[in-house]
């Protein structure tokens, strides 16, 4: 008798072969520089228009709608993803790694496939040889989520894949599509792919909706591991886990888009978290401020399994998660510690900030996000129906014609960045403009001026789908009104 208490003893134990096949496996996904605001519709639900696949995660999964970040910088909070711990960030220097969920999940019988893209946040034995960070992102960051994705198949011993990936950070080179519109990573026009400050609203608009093209492409990235992990078996049982390391500020006058500061948390803080536990069938919404220092011990205890070391973070179905109400989020700046705001203060300015994108882009439509500029309206419209002035003493260049002239369909490029200079006018004067792909208005916008210069410049993304193969032509109008009527004054073309 006693010898079979033994052995059944021995048999749950964590390191036997039954003890193995009964856990899940286990799908960790960080993205990079991405804030939970993009994804969030009317009454802060999910833009399924938009994101149809996030939306398809978040109804098999628990959303922390709440979800923060704990550092506005990758070398920390990706770290304290996989810790459950916040380090100080040192600026050149690098990280400190410990103890993490890859490292106590490998002490307990799993398989560790482990890829990511910064130095110095993951050990060498998973993760590999890391290069720069500049490597990952002048390559095709989409192409290796995918691949990353392709290498989740099923075994006989439970693994842990987890990714760390530079989407949807800049630069911003995708459309949803997935194509890029700029070949390489440096724009025909300098100056529009920075995360410094940028001072002109035309200008800072455009980031933000290149930022969000390139959510979209992450979103079509979501729906491939959803089909591929029930294409292999493994969805159902699979504990999946979908986070990010920090947000990003799109405000016009900030020094930088990605430090934290009293005046930005709003924009930096906000995370996307998603877990699907183990054989969760029904999606939920949590009110909870989670962090995303939380993600290692919820994974070990969705998993059965405490962490050995002390944690900040604690598992999401703890008692401290739900008495939390303040959002803190540590730094990068030296002599800053962190920022901290109390919940209540945190809702009401992410709520003006969830609304201010909403007034931009619109909510539930891939075509509103077109027009950026006045009037929206002429979008669709034919330029047969319209009455357009030929070319005054004001012209607008096309940087990079050739592009437009010679559209190959099977490429990943497309030449969706319409982008020159206006000449002709007076200095300081900003004009309403929309661009005609094939006969046809695809975008509105405004003109700009780059920090420091005085030449009028505008950068307008047309829809890829506006393109056929072969020679295309592109006309750049400048709007204004006479009364109500709307006047057109060609600038250039292509």
């Amino acid at each position: 008798m006693a010898l079979c208490a033994l052995a059944s003893v021995v048999l749950l134990m964590p390191g036997t072969a039954e003890a193995r096949r009964s856990r899940p496996p286990v799908v960790l996904l960080v993205f990079d520089e991405f804030p939970s605001t993009d994804l969030l519709g009317k009454h802060r639900h999910i833009d399924r228009k938009r994101f149809p696949n996030f939306a398809r995660l978040a109804a098999d999964s628990t959303w922390y709608r709440n979800a923060t970040t704990v550092s506005d910088t990758t070398f920390t909070a990706v770290p304290a993803i996989l810790e459950g711990r916040l380090h100080r960030y040192r600026p050149h220097r690098p990280p400190r790694i410990g103890s993490n969920i890859l490292s106590f999940l490998a002490r307990r019988g799993y398989r560790v496939r482990a890829r990511a893209e910064a130095r110095g946040i993951c050990q060498r034995r998973f993760c590999g040889r890391q290069r720069t960070t500049r490597y990952y992102l002048v390559r095709s960051r989409v192409a290796r989520l995918d691949s990353f994705i392709h290498s989740i198949r099923p075994g006989r011993q439970p693994t842990i894949w987890f990714k760390h990936i530079l989407l949807p950070h800049l630069p911003w080179i995708h459309l949803p599509s997935g194509k890029q519109y700029i070949r390489g990573f440096r724009p025909p026009m300098r100056g529009i792919n920075s995360a410094r400050g940028v001072f002109d609203p035309t200008l800072e608009n455009l980031s933000y909706q290149r930022h969000l093209f390139q959510v979209m492409a992450v979103d079509r990235a979501i729906g491939r591991l959803i089909d591929h992990l029930k294409e292999t078996g493994l969805y159902d049982r699979a504990l999946v886990v979908v986070v990010a390391d920090h947000g990003i500020s799109f405000r016009v006058g900030e020094t930088d888009k990605r430090i934290v500061t009293p005046a930005n948390i709003q924009g930096i803080a906000p995370v996307p978290l998603f877990i699907k536990r183990s054989r969760q069938r029904r999606g939920r919404v949590s009110g909870l401020y989670a962090r995303n220092s939380d993600v290692a011990p919820s994974i070990a205890h969705f998993l059965g399994l405490r962490l050995p070391w002390r944690t900040s973070g604690q598992s999401l179905t703890s008692r401290a998660v739900r008495r939390r109400r303040t959002v803190r989020v540590q730094s990068r700046l030296p002599r800053v510690s962190s920022i901290r705001i109390g919940v209540g203060a945190f809702q009401r300015r992410w709520q003006r900030r969830i609304l201010t994108t909403h007034g931009i882009f619109g909510i539930a439509s891939y075509g509103r996000l077109f027009a950026i500029g006045p009037p929206r309206r002429l979008l669709g419209r034919s330029l047969a129906g319209l009455s357009v002035g030929g070319p005054g003493r004001y012209h607008a260049s096309v940087l990079r014609p050739s592009e437009i002239r010679n559209v190959n369909g099977q490429s990943r490029f497309v030449p969706s960045l319409v982008s020159g200079f206006i000449g002709g006018g007076r200095g300081g004067k900003r004009r309403a403009l929309a661009v005609a792909v094939n006969g046809r208005i695809v975008a509105t916008s405004r003109s700009f001026f780059l920090r420091g210069s005085s030449r009028e410049a505008y950068a307008v993304i047309v829809p890829d789908g506006a393109f056929h193969p072969g020679r295309n032509t592109v006309h750049v109008l400048a709007v204004g009104r006479r009364g109500k009527r709307l006047r057109f004054r060609l600038l250039g073309r292509v």
